[in-house]
């Protein structure tokens, strides 16, 4: 029994060349399916993180924008509530500041950043007028679509006493930080509560 040990023990046989390079050549492949699979999910999870980042900017833009269109009231007897001047450029009229006198806020695209201004009205009662809005800041960047403001309609252009109106947003939004395949597509329709005039 010890004989048999000692020549299992005492072996000098070594793997062949042959042997040495099927091992590698196996070696070889896993490794490469192994990077495969991580740098798939590297590059899924950086797209992922870049989905979310452009899902939580918009979804703020949306919200603010939401916020003023529902609170939305006549302020001007030329303009509605809502008045879409072009496909780059809203204008919202509603109080913001809590005075009960309506601002007129402009959103509007510049270049493919959608910036919000706002104008103080002047005078105490409806009729309101304004100068022109400042104090912009930047509502939503990378914006890459040249008509975000679909439209505005009223809801009942029957009745001269409501005010109130249908507005349809589109945006097309990329990331910021690492550009997406395809830039994130987002509607919206928002409709302003208030049937009646600034007082």
């Amino acid at each position: 029994m010890s004989g048999k040990r000692k020549t299992l023990w005492h072996d000098q046989r070594g793997f062949t060349v042959a042997e040495l390079l099927i091992v590698l050549a196996l070696l070889g492949v896993v490794l490469a399916i192994a990077y495969d699979l991580f740098f798939y999910a590297q590059t899924s999870f950086n797209r992922s993180l870049a989905e979310g980042r452009v899902i939580q900017d918009t979804r703020l833009a949306l919200m603010t924008l939401e916020n003023e269109i529902v609170q939305a009231r006549k302020a001007t007897e030329e303009f509605e509530a809502v008045r879409r001047v072009s496909e780059t450029q809203l204008d919202v009229y509603c109080d913001v500041t809590g005075d009960a006198k309506p601002e007129l806020i402009r959103y509007q695209l510049n270049g493919n950043t959608l910036t919000r201004s706002v104008a103080s009205p002047t005078g105490d009662h409806y009729p309101y007028t304004y100068g022109t809005p400042a104090n912009t800041t930047t509502v939503l960047s990378r914006v890459n679509n040249a008509d975000v403001f679909q439209s505005v309609a009223l809801i009942d252009d029957q009745d001269p006493d409501n005010h109130r109106v249908r507005v349809a947003i589109r945006l097309l939004v990329d990331d910021s930080v690492s550009p997406l395949q395809q830039p994130l597509e987002v509607t919206a329709t928002y409709v302003s509560r208030s049937r009646a005039a600034a007082d």
